[in-house]
């Protein structure tokens, strides 16, 4: 009962039912307006028209158009308003050009490795044309990078808090979810101690993500000498820029090592608790030049929210790191604002250059045409495409349509996997044991189309071998699906699961 009025008064319930206000207040308005005159319906109905010209004619995925059409044509009375009173609250072209400006100009702080990109190139010169797509974003390939592989969250989370009791120039910290917990408790300790000690100490997380924190948590932290931002801050408003979250997770210690994957700052990614059973996720510890580059992410970012004339602290290391490299890194992130899709042009990548096998891991299996095209392709051309994902869900709607996803990949030979002792949360493409994706991007348009996310694309290297290892790992406790088990029972739940698929774009 405590838990039900709890969550009854909670912030959260009180945004959802603000949400929910508005939501009905537009359509019953809406609706009235239509009823009151055959000129306002017939305006409405031609809106509704050029607004599907204008979805239609967009550069966006063409499985969101397709959701936005049927949707607009079948509520052709208010549809059209609808999608304009959702999509014209974006961003401005501004803030795009702010946001892409000051990566570039960070960017170009960072050592300007060529040997690096030649020595790439040289080794696997099927990526020369991908490698010279993100270097005109500003990804350029590290080669002074120690990688290493970390999974569950649990070996992260000790390996972090080691390094960050060693800080000594600054720590950088950019999550999705922060909940406050025996996780947050130890790591806090660390930031009150090195604050105290004079090391810079920045955090920023996620408005939605981390929505059931106080209010007045910034405020908490600044007066332990933690400087504090909230992302996006959450408002109960209907809008696309909600829809923009900052899902990354980046952990920097002095500019020598970061570390960055799927894992958030809560203790069930490090199976204090368990609400989905055991929890799998994984993480990518890098040191050298990579580590650097992801300071670079972080603030970018967190200029955003400051003037202009902002100055840039000094986030290259005092000294360069002695590391002895172990393969080739190619930091990178994903801005849902750009036409650029970092973490889905990497990925479909990996597929295309997969000549034995290609395994992946991923909590959602929700794909556009092309990436089941190209993953149906890999396995009907020889490639093992093997795929796991969880046995148990945490959002009902997105193993529905996984499920649906699932069906169509079996029949063309991919092999799925559901991981049995709970729910996976890695985020990992590994292939003939010499390239792997280690990060946030998870496979779902949120991640791929609406989140700034995160991740380090490897070649060669420890990291490469280890992720592969712990992939063996988690097939030999996972079960193999079947085709009938994909298959919903009952008109309804077929009907149901085909609506659930063809509108996950807009989820």
């Amino acid at each position: 009962m405590k838990k039900a009025l709890k969550l009854l008064f909670s912030q959260t319930a009180v945004v959802v039912l603000l949400l929910l206000l508005q939501l009905m207040t537009l359509v019953t308005t809406l609706w009235r307006l239509s009823q009151y005159s055959a000129y306002i319906n017939a305006a409405l109905l031609l809106i509704s028209l050029l607004v599907v010209l204008r979805v239609v004619s967009s550069r966006t995925n063409p499985s969101f158009q397709v959701a936005w059409v049927i949707l607009i044509l079948g509520l052709p009375v208010f549809g059209g308003l609808f999608y304009l009173f959702i999509y014209s609250q974006q961003h401005s072209r501004r803030y795009l050009r702010q946001l892409e400006q000051r990566w570039r100009w960070l960017s170009l702080k960072l050592p300007q490795e060529a040997a690096a990109k030649e020595m790439w190139e040289s080794q696997y010169p099927e990526d020369a044309r991908t490698l010279y797509y993100l270097d005109r974003l500003g990804f350029r390939p590290c080669d002074g990078t120690r990688a290493r592989y970390l999974s569950p969250g649990e070996d992260w989370s000790q390996a972090m808090l080691q390094q960050l009791r060693q800080a000594r120039q600054y720590i950088y910290l950019e999550f999705f979810i922060l909940e406050e917990g025996q996780l947050w408790q130890d790591l806090l300790s660390i930031l009150r101690e090195r604050a105290v000690a004079g090391v810079e100490v920045r955090l920023m997380y996620d408005g939605l993500g981390s929505v059931n924190l106080p209010r007045n948590f910034p405020r908490q932290m600044e007066s332990l000498g933690i400087h504090c931002k909230v992302f996006n801050p959450f408002r109960p408003f209907l809008t696309a820029v909600q829809n923009h979250r900052d899902h990354r997770k980046i952990c920097v210690i002095d500019g020598r090592i970061a570390y960055t994957g799927g894992a958030n700052l809560s203790d069930e990614y490090i199976n204090l608790t368990h609400p989905y059973g055991h929890w799998k996720d994984a993480m990518i510890e890098v040191q050298g030049d990579s580590a650097a580059v992801l300071a670079a992410m972080f603030l970018s970012m967190w200029q955003l929210t400051e003037s202009a004339t902002a100055p840039v602290p000094e986030f290259l290391p005092e000294a360069a790191p002695a590391v002895t490299p172990n393969g080739l890194a190619l930091p990178f992130c994903d801005n849902p604002l750009s036409q650029h899709r970092v973490g889905e042009t990497i990925y479909l990548h990996a597929i295309r250059s997969a000549r034995t096998y290609l395994h992946i891991c991923t909590p959602y299996l929700i794909l556009d045409h092309t990436m089941t095209q190209d993953l149906e392709m890999a396995a009907q051309s020889g490639v093992d495409v093997r795929i796991v994902i969880p046995a148990v869900a945490d959002h009902w709607y997105a193993y529905a349509v996984a499920k649906a996803f699932c069906a169509r990949l079996l029949s063309a030979g991919v092999k799925i996997y559901t991981y049995t002792p709970g729910f996976i949360h890695s985020k990992t493409f590994v292939w003939d044991d010499e390239g792997a994706v280690v990060g946030s991007v998870n496979l779902d348009f949120r991640s791929l189309h609406t989140h700034f996310e995160a991740g380090v694309w490897l070649r060669g290297g420890d990291a490469v071998a280890q992720t592969e290892e712990d992939f063996q790992a988690i097939l030999r406790v996972s079960d193999p699906m079947r085709p009938e088990d994909c298959k919903p029972k009952g008109a309804l739940k077929r009907l149901g699961h085909g609506l659930l698929r063809l509108f996950a774009p807009l989820m």
